[in-house]
């Protein structure tokens, strides 16, 4: 279990650099902030979820609020 444990925490520090990093770079070529955000909230929960707190859960959530919101305001979300 423990195994398993260190590989979720390492595919999620991966998924939140590659976010920051990219959105960094998309920031630098005159783009958005959401990516860089998104990120960061995303390495927040991850600091969260390895100290066991329940923070994880509402830092996550944040992050699915946001892009589904950014999402809507982008192109607008059809559901039929």
């Amino acid at each position: 279990m423990k195994t398993l444990k260190k590989m979720s925490v390492f595919l999620m520090l991966l998924i939140a650099l590659s976010l920051s990093m990219g959105g960094l770079w998309h920031q630098l070529q005159g783009g958005s902030m959401f990516y860089t955000l998104i990120g960061l909230l995303y390495g927040l929960s991850l600091n969260f979820y390895f100290k066991k707190q329940e923070k994880a859960l509402y830092a996550n959530s944040a992050v699915l609020l946001g892009v589904i919101l950014w999402a809507d305001y982008q192109h607008g979300i059809n559901l039929l």
